[in-house]
C-alpha cells in the first residue's frame, strides 16, 4: 500500500511539472503566427465602353487568426494597367509618399485605402481607356512587418482581364 502512495504521489508531481513546463511553453516561447496576407482587386465588371470610367478597387487581407501591424508608405495599394503586348498604359497608381506609417489589419477583415490619416486618398483607382482591345489590371502591395521598413514585401493579386469594345452591347 505505501508503494501505490508514493508512486501516485510521484505521479502527479510528472503531472504538475509538465503542466507547468507546457503553460510557460504556450505563454513565452511558442512561435508566432506566421502573416498571412492576401490582395484582392475587385471591378465591377470585366467589359467596358472605350472612354467609359473604370474603377479598381484593390483591398489587403489579414487571412491570419491575429492583428497584424505592417508599415508602408501611402498609399498601401496600388494597381496598374497593362494592354496585351504588356505594356503599361495608365500610370493608375497615386505617388507613394515618403512618410512611413503603421497600419493595423484585422484578422479576416479587408484593408482598403482608406484612412483617417490621409484624407483625400481615393480607396479605388478610377481610369479610363481610350482604345478597344484586351487589358490586364494588376494591384498589390508594398509593405514591411519591421517599422523600420527592412525587408520589405510585394504581395500582388491575380490579375483581372478586361476587355475595351467600341459601340453599345
Amino acid at each position: 500500500m505505501g508503494v501505490t502512495i508514493r508512486l501516485l504521489k510521484i505521479i502527479a508531481v510528472v503531472g504538475v511539472v509538465g503542466l507547468t513546463i507546457g503553460f510557460i511553453y504556450f505563454a513565452f516561447f511558442r512561435p508566432a503566427e506566421a502573416p498571412q496576407p492576401k490582395v484582392v482587386a475587385e471591378l465591377a465588371k470585366t467589359q467596358y465602353q472605350v472612354g467609359e470610367e473604370i474603377s479598381v478597387k484593390p483591398y489587403l487581407i489579414n487571412m491570419g487568426k491575429r492583428p497584424i501591424t505592417v508599415f508602408s508608405g501611402v498609399p498601401l495599394l496600388f494597381a496598374k494597367v497593362y494592354d496585351a503586348e504588356k505594356r503599361e498604359v495608365t500610370p493608375v497608381t497615386t505617388p507613394k509618399l515618403l512618410i512611413l506609417a503603421p497600419y493595423t489589419l484585422k484578422p479576416q477583415m479587408p484593408y482598403y485605402n482608406e484612412d483617417d490619416r490621409w484624407p483625400g486618398l481615393l480607396e479605388a483607382y478610377t481610369f479610363t481607356l481610350d482604345q478597344p482591345g484586351r487589358y490586364k489590371v494588376v494591384a498589390w502591395t508594398e509593405f514591411s512587418l519591421d517599422k523600420d521598413y527592412a525587408y520589405p514585401l510585394h504581395i500582388y493579386a491575380d490579375p483581372i482581364w478586361i476587355e475595351v469594345v467600341t459601340g453599345s452591347n
